[in-house]
Parts: C-alpha cells; structure tokens; sequence
C-alpha cells in the first residue's frame, strides 16, 4: 500500500503484515492476528521499459536478397492444422498436427512432418520427424543412429530375463 504523506514529496510505503497462526487449523483455539505497521520511504523510481532484443534469421542471399516464399499452404480447422511452404533457394518444409485418440484419457497430440534444404556443403539435407506422447522422433541423412553393434546389444541385453535384485546383499 502506498501513501502520500501531506506535506512530503516522496510517497511513504505502509506494510502491514497479518499473520494468522490458527486460521481455523486447530479447532476451538482462538485465531491470533499480530499486526506489524513500518513506515519506510519509498523512492520514486520511474518504471524503465524492457524491450526484447530481436534477433532477424540469417539467411542464405539468393542475389543479394533474402529469399522469398514461392510456395505456401496452410489449413486448420477442429481437426488439426497442415501448412507447408517452398522457398526460392530450395527450403521445402511441410507438417500436419492432430489430436490422437481425441475425447479419450489417452487423447495426446501428434505433429508429422518432413524439412529439406541444401546444406552449406552442397549436400542434400532431408529430415523427416513425427512428435506423440512417446517424444520427437526423426529420421534422415543428417539425424545420427545407433550403431548396428550397439542394436543388437540393447536387443540382447532385453531379451535376458531379469533377476529380482536380492535385497539381503547391499
């Protein structure tokens, strides 16, 4: 709470703080509210705006100009959502969202979808992906996988039957 004191160019702060110990926790027991007042001079400090900084994507200059849609599709509706777009120096990106399972206790949300460009390589880079209850998923030339060795040591490793830890030895 903030007050003007008469007389007084700064504005005066009043706290008062109520602490209820029984706040009906124990019943039959009489509440007890201590009241504590301070008088402390607040400065007035003018409000100083923050301003988020913008960073601008860095993009690949198609003739010393930033690249621009050529292609671009987008819909929604109750169902879900799909766009996708194609642009000038060869980014082609699509997704398609939907819920799954919806109206159930086991509805979660699902996004498919697949981006490609040209890598500053020169090579190719296609990813395909899909996200659902279970995480984000993708697959491509550049997603790295599990080595085959590693594979067939984790299917191993799960088709062993597992042994009850014994709690006697620790």
């Amino acid at each position: 709470m903030i007050k003007y004191v008469v007389g007084s160019q700064h504005p005066v702060l009043i706290i008062l703080f109520r602490f209820g110990y029984n706040r009906g926790y124990y019943p039959g027991a009489p509440a007890v509210y201590p009241t504590v007042s301070a008088v402390t001079p607040a400065p007035i400090i003018a409000p100083v705006p923050v301003v988020p900084k913008v960073v601008s994507p860095v993009y690949k200059p198609v003739d010393g100009k930033v690249p621009a849609i050529v292609k671009q599709s987008q819909e929604a509706d109750v169902n879900g959502f799909k766009y996708g777009y194609e642009t000038e120096n060869g980014i082609v990106a699509q997704a398609a969202g939907y819920v799954k399972n919806a109206g159930s206790e086991s509805a979660a949300q699902v996004i498919e979808g697949s981006y490609a460009y040209i890598g500053d390589d020169g090579a190719p880079v296609e990813v395909k992906y899909y996200a659902d209850e279970t995480g984000y998923h993708a697959a491509g030339n550049v997603v790295p996988t599990t080595p085959p060795e590693i594979a067939r040591s984790l299917e191993l490793i799960a088709s062993q039957p597992q042994k009850p830890e014994d709690s006697k030895k620790k």
